[in-house]
């Protein structure tokens, strides 16, 4: 089992939707598209892009999606 393989199952059998750190975020289906796992990198859930949650926030152009650390609430 690789360390991806790993962390996928943890994700999944927690209820996390991917990773996030302050410079990036991946989802549990497109996990570690970096092909590597900083030391910073957190468990997180998908959120909507707000001005709290995102730093480039702009209604205009926005993600439909970032990652924030820990779970849903």
């Amino acid at each position: 089992m690789t360390v991806k393989e790993i962390v996928k199952k943890y994700l999944e059998d927690n209820g996390y939707d991917g990773l996030c750190c302050p410079y990036c975020g991946c989802e549990i289906n497109d996990l570690m598209p970096c092909d590597s796992v900083s030391g910073e990198c957190e468990v997180a859930h998908k959120e909507k892009p707000t001005e709290d949650n995102y730093e480039d926030y702009d209604p205009e152009d926005n993600p439909d999606w970032v990652m924030v650390p820990g779970k849903a609430k």
